[in-house]
């Protein structure tokens, strides 16, 4: 028999015209229109947020703030209504940035990150690892959805062999562990290949929590994650277990 073909919309309710979306700005979205307009449109598998990368919910959780009005019952009302129907479901968290959690806790922010952009990116050895997989696990419980994607997989920006490894506190320890050596004070004595080696540790060490916390609380559900890929061989990735291991990839960009 021939494999069936995924047709997938994806509304970005990360943005708006006007940039990063506030969280008012989807919270009024009718769950019934939207799953309408999905079917309408032809597509055989519905697709929401769990985590807006601004920081908002879409769903009621404990690990965070709510989008306000009706907007947490957004996701459990179209998750009601793809199950009813029997379409597949996908959702999404992001990994590299949280607007909320990056103002509320600067130290889990790589240094530097903010020059490239004002929200700056969460450092996969702060505690914002420990926060994205309580929340992975919370929302499994609820909504075991078929795939979850995960977006803006990267250290400190979305260019992983350019991003460097900045000295920070919460990087202490693992830089010891994985490099045998104290952490410098400057970024410049860090070589390149110690810069690389990190990276990819610290990396996967963060794929391998986030790939657990879904496997032990939804078997089911399929892992895929997007850097994005900027070029065809990226040192980073090679042989990575993000790749390796992934139930899927998803290419947001292949061009610089």
């Amino acid at each position: 028999m021939d494999p069936k073909p995924i047709k997938l919309f994806c509304c970005d309710l990360n943005w708006t015209v006007r940039g990063a979306a506030a969280p008012h700005e989807w919270a009024f979205v009718d769950p019934q229109e939207y799953f309408d307009w999905h079917v309408e449109f032809g597509n055989n598998v519905m697709f929401c947020q769990a985590f807006l990368f601004g920081g908002t919910a879409l769903y009621p959780t404990r690990h965070g703030p709510w989008a306000p009005g009706p907007g947490s019952r957004l996701f459990p009302r179209l998750y009601e209504l793809a199950r009813a129907r029997g379409l597949p479901l996908w959702s999404y968290m992001c990994v590299g940035a949280d607007l909320v959690m990056s103002n509320h806790r600067n130290d889990w922010v790589v240094p530097g990150s903010r020059e490239k952009s004002a929200h700056g990116f969460l450092a996969p050895e702060s505690g914002w690892t420990d926060l994205l997989c309580a929340r992975i696990r919370e929302f499994l419980d609820l909504y075991p959805v078929d795939w979850l994607l995960f977006d803006w997989f990267g250290y400190g920006g979305l260019k992983p062999d350019e991003d460097p490894v900045p000295p920070a506190p919460y990087a202490k320890e693992p830089f010891r562990r994985i490099i045998g050596r104290d952490m410098p004070d400057r970024a410049g004595d860090i070589t390149p290949a110690e810069q690389l080696a990190y990276k990819r540790a610290v990396l996967a060490d963060q794929f391998h929590r986030i790939r657990d916390a879904v496997k032990e609380t939804s078997p089911s559900t399929r892992i895929v994650f997007n850097v994005p890929y900027w070029k065809a061989h990226e040192a980073v990735w090679e042989k990575h277990p993000m790749l390796t291991e992934s139930d899927g990839l998803f290419a947001e960009c292949t061009r610089a």
